[in-house]
């Protein structure tokens, strides 16, 4: 029997399934981060190679029984981003039958059969989309520098900067600040400079987000950040869907990302699409299941010889 690995990367966390060539039997394995823009080169390579390694022993499969590995990668946007990441696959010797993408096709393949938008708000963002045609494009996920807005990140980012700027008397208070000066364990006195001098990971930074999705006080920030994200990802997908031919039918958009499973968002979302597109040719999806699926879903067409985008 052979079989297919595919492998969902992001920022925050991995997901591994293996599966049949019937797409039946599937196990998961779950490990962390495998971008390597934040978790750096040889984080991300040990935590490959453990969870592909831990994904085949707890199968009792060997490697020889692999018919290929989907890797969908977050942080894969550019030739060298590749070239770096194959030189780390190939490293684990399976050089002839991996196939590397970046993690944005995923669900798309997984809730829409491959065309279609998918729009990902996690602790990074980004919006991709494959046309009738098989043209593809993309915009943002160019990284938490400069990027990723309307992401987990970006929302926690934001909190952060009013934070700041309380803190320092030229921003109103609001109660979410408490929250926020809680979560670090600091006095309103020494967080700036907690702030400013350590390295706090992303995934901190966007876990921050929460605060604004729980935001039971009523206050006017966390709001204005929430409508001011939904604008960002709305302007990203309408992007995307201005770049391609979708033939004047019906597109699906797939919604994925811990940020676009909350229903209170995915309704700003909605709105501002509807805001920037004046009409309803969008058939919104909210992914089926594990967005790792849709790798597997690759590498069955590749199987069975149909073709995949």
């Amino acid at each position: 029997m052979d079989y297919i690995v595919a492998v969902d990367g992001g920022g925050t966390k991995t997901a591994i399934c293996i599966s049949d060539v019937y797409g039946k039997n599937k196990t998961y394995f779950y490990t962390g981060n495998t971008n390597y823009k934040s978790a750096g080169i040889e984080k991300v390579k040990a935590t490959l190679y453990d969870g592909l390694k831990k994904t085949l022993e707890k199968t009792d499969i060997h490697s020889k029984q692999i018919y290929a590995y989907i890797f969908g990668l977050s942080g894969m946007d550019s030739k060298e981003d590749y070239t770096l990441m194959k030189k780390i696959i190939e490293d684990f010797d399976i050089v002839d039958k991996y196939y590397l993408h970046n993690d944005s096709i995923l669900p798309l393949n997984e809730s829409a059969e491959g065309v279609g938008i998918v729009t990902i708000s996690g602790t990074g963002s980004i919006s991709y989309g494959i046309d009738c045609n098989g043209a593809k494009t993309r915009s943002g996920g160019w990284g938490y520098k400069y990027s990723d807005l309307g992401s987990g990140y970006w929302i926690g980012n934001q909190l952060l900067t009013y934070l700041l700027m309380y803190c320092d008397g030229f921003y109103m208070y609001q109660k979410i600040f408490e929250k926020l000066i809680s979560f670090f364990e600091k006095s309103i006195e020494d967080l700036p400079y907690f702030i400013a001098t350590n390295q706090i990971s992303c995934n901190k930074i966007a876990e921050l987000a929460k605060f604004a999705f729980n935001n039971t006080d009523d206050d006017i920030l966390p709001n204005e950040i929430l409508k001011n994200a939904a604008f960002y990802l709305a302007q990203m997908t309408t992007s995307v869907y201005e770049k391609l031919d979708f033939k004047n039918s019906t597109v699906p958009v797939v919604l994925s990302g811990g940020v676009l499973k909350n229903n209170l968002f995915k309704d700003l979302f909605k709105k501002e699409m509807y805001k920037l597109n004046q009409n309803n040719v969008f058939k919104y999806i909210d992914i089926k299941g594990e967005p790792v699926n849709g790798g597997i879903q690759i590498g069955l067409k590749k199987y069975w010889g149909k073709e995949y985008t």
